[in-house]
């Protein structure tokens, strides 16, 4: 009982649990990069984040490894390129400098 009632009480002040939003299968309708955008999509799912579907690929490395942030932008690439869709999750809460703004960084991508 008294695991539970503790479990309960973490779960409620755990953000990172209640940050992820998954966005389902997305179209990627646009690329943005530059120093005013960092490196961004827009997707079709307008609900995905709060900025109307614009996502941070967190080209800085602030959230991920400069690694994983450079495997991410190819694969995003890949996909725009020859028009696949992606499953996409992010953390809605979470946003990346280099974006400029409040757009919600990639927390996975991948081939539906």
């Amino acid at each position: 009982m008294l695991v539970a009632a503790l479990l309960t009480v973490c779960s409620l002040f755990s953000t990172s649990a209640l940050a992820v939003q998954f966005c389902g299968t997305v179209a990627i309708i646009q690329m943005l990069t530059g120093p005013r955008h960092g490196s961004m999509i827009l997707v079709n799912n307008t609900s995905c984040g709060p900025s109307g579907g614009y996502v941070c690929l967190d080209p800085d490395g602030q959230y991920m490894t400069p690694e994983k942030s450079k495997r991410l932008y190819a694969f995003i690439l890949s996909q725009f390129i020859t028009k696949q869709p992606i499953q996409l999750t992010i953390y809605e809460g979470t946003f990346a400098a280099a974006c400029n703004g409040t757009y919600p960084v990639v927390e996975d991508a991948r081939s539906p």
